[in-house]
């Protein structure tokens, strides 16, 4: 008898498409045999309002085993997922989830508490005039309005993108690590944003790298091809992209500072 192959939707998938994507926009996701495959066992990372953090988030409905029962194929539906803190078992977050069967894909069509434009201190420390703009930027993706939201994201990364850099100059000269001076300097001397992304996404640091991912790629590809030429879920695409990546660089930056500056205070301490 021929085997029939199995598609394992990772659950992964799923945790980063309910602690990430805004409403409306479609997510693709790998082709699940069995329906229950669209709502695995999740440990979400999401702010709780009443711990005033990031705290983890549990699905505590009884799943049930299943025993004995046929296992039904997944067709298109709408799906209900329900969180609640592990810390003070209160706060919970609710997500309406449209499944399109035949394209494979999903989307938000509702969410309680609405996503949350408030930007993390990190962030703010970096794009400081820009924390406007940025929220604006949230709540355009969070409804769906893909061409603002590019349109603000990629302002706020214009902006602030020269501060990125000398943060990543100092930790070079630190390093004493004269090729990424050189190409930072020259990036920090440019003065268009493409070409400042495209001169640093060739020697990225490798503190900045995750499994080979580069963040800057990321950001180019984002902004090269130009607001004009996208529609709006591929702005919608595009601008999730830019907050990410940028994200991901202020704080990673901002870790390496605070890491450094507690190390080089301990080993002071040590030596006298």
């Amino acid at each position: 008898m021929e085997e029939i192959q199995k598609h394992t939707i990772t659950a992964k998938e799923i945790k980063s498409f309910l602690e990430e994507r805004a409403l409306y926009s479609w997510s693709q996701i790998t082709k699940p045999d069995l329906h229950i495959q669209l709502s695995p066992d999740l440990t979400l990372e999401l702010f709780c309002d009443y711990c005033k953090k990031e705290r983890p988030f549990k699905d505590y409905r009884n799943r049930g085993g299943g025993a004995g029962l046929p296992m039904p194929q997944p067709l298109s539906t709408t799906l209900y997922f329900t969180y609640t803190c592990t810390g003070c078992g209160k706060y919970h977050y609710d997500f309406y989830v449209q499944y399109d069967a035949d394209k494979s894909r999903m989307r938000k069509i509702g969410q309680n508490p609405p996503w949350s434009i408030a930007v993390d201190a990190e962030i703010e420390s970096i794009i400081a005039d820009d924390v406007e703009y940025f929220k604006k930027a949230k709540i355009c993706e969070s409804q769906g309005f893909g061409i603002a939201a590019f349109a603000y994201y990629r302002r706020v990364l214009e902006n602030s993108f020269n501060k990125i850099l000398e943060k990543m100059l100092s930790i070079a000269e630190e390093d004493s690590d004269s090729d990424q001076i050189e190409i930072i300097r020259k990036a920090i001397e440019n003065r268009v944003s493409e070409e400042k992304i495209k001169l640093i996404k060739e020697k990225v640091p490798k503190y900045l790298l995750v499994k080979g991912n580069n963040p800057f790629e990321v950001l180019y590809s984002s902004l090269s091809a130009g607001i004009h030429n996208y529609n709006e879920e591929d702005c919608l695409r595009n601008s999730e992209r830019i907050r990410i990546g940028l994200t991901f660089i202020i704080k990673t930056i901002k870790r390496i500072f605070e890491e450094r500056d507690v190390y080089n205070k301990a080993i002071k301490g040590l030596v006298s």
